[in-house]
């Protein structure tokens, strides 16, 4: 594999998890606001910083994917950037934003690594 895709890849991984974990927190906000009787409009919902900022990552994680997919296979690219985002997003909701794991996803992260290693591989 390329270095310079391997790394694009990485950073189009990295930027879509902090996209997600971005809505999320926007979603914890807006929830936080209505809970204390503050009026939350649709443009304000979306007008919001942190909800921006996750558009702009979206956006900076498909132009870095799209470059990344100039070098590397769809076969490959793929199955990495939605399994090691996936396992991206679930360590960062569970460190920063103190989400519960279950043994059972924690099986499951072991399967998706394995997974990732004969794909990689």
């Amino acid at each position: 594999m390329k270095t310079p895709a391997v790394l694009t890849l990485a950073a189009a991984i990295t930027l879509n998890a902090a996209a997600n974990v971005l809505m999320k927190v926007s979603a914890m906000r807006l929830e936080a606001r209505a809970a204390a009787g503050a009026p939350v409009g649709v443009v304000g919902q979306y007008l919001e910083p942190v909800f921006l900022g996750g558009l702009v990552c979206f956006a900076l994680a498909l132009v870095a994917y799209r470059r990344s997919l100039q070098a590397l296979p769809l076969n490959l690219a793929y199955p990495l950037m939605t399994s090691l985002g996936y396992l991206l997003v679930l360590g960062v909701s569970w460190l920063l934003l103190r989400e519960v794991l279950s043994p059972r996803q924690l099986l499951g992260c072991g399967v998706i690594l394995a997974g990732v290693w004969l794909v990689a591989g």
